[in-house]
């Protein structure tokens, strides 16, 4: 494995171990917020519960209805928490398809960078071929790609052209077909 492939995954891994991290604190976070709404509600149900018993005729009415918006409340709080879950593991979700997406473009980056540095001559027509398949693949997800992507692919498709690579220009709309 080329040294910048070694550099590249390791990058990749410490990204997304960080992630895992932020995720797994997050996760803790919701949880913990999930048992203090479950224990502010239980404490309340009890306190008013232990006034009904001792509640006379006329206050039960109140302390019953306390109780209703005790209930109502406790449930909005927990909607609340699950929407906020809900958007966060979307988050993540998305968080990891780009992941994805940015991994497998530096690493075809990667392995034209090293094809290019064997040069012409030194190239096997499996890496040609190689190089010929990544740019194909790499050309419709060229919009998805960060600027840094961008410029990094513009410069490895130059550096194959200075290496007497046949660099092709693959058009990814197919409306004049």
């Amino acid at each position: 494995m080329s040294k910048r492939k070694l550099e590249l995954m390791s990058k990749h891994i410490t990204e997304e171990m960080d992630d895992e991290e932020r995720v797994a604190s997050q996760r803790a976070e919701f949880d913990s917020e999930q048992v203090v709404i479950a224990m502010t509600y239980e404490e309340f149900k009890q306190q008013l519960q232990q006034q009904l018993k001792q509640a006379k005729p006329e206050q039960t009415e109140v302390l019953e209805q306390k109780l209703e918006y005790e209930e109502g409340l406790h449930s909005d709080r927990l909607a609340q928490l699950e929407a906020r879950i809900k958007t966060f593991e979307a988050e993540i979700a998305t968080t990891a398809v780009r992941r994805k997406k940015r991994r497998t473009v530096d690493s075809a980056l990667v392995d034209c960078l090293d094809i290019a540095d064997q040069g012409l001559k030194g190239s096997t027509w499996q890496s040609i071929q190689k190089v010929r398949h990544i740019q194909y693949k790499i050309e419709p997800v060229k919009v998805d790609m960060t600027s840094e992507q961008q410029a990094k692919y513009r410069t490895v498709l130059q550096e194959l052209k200075d290496r007497g690579f046949k660099v092709s220009q693959y058009r990814s709309d197919h409306s004049d077909i």
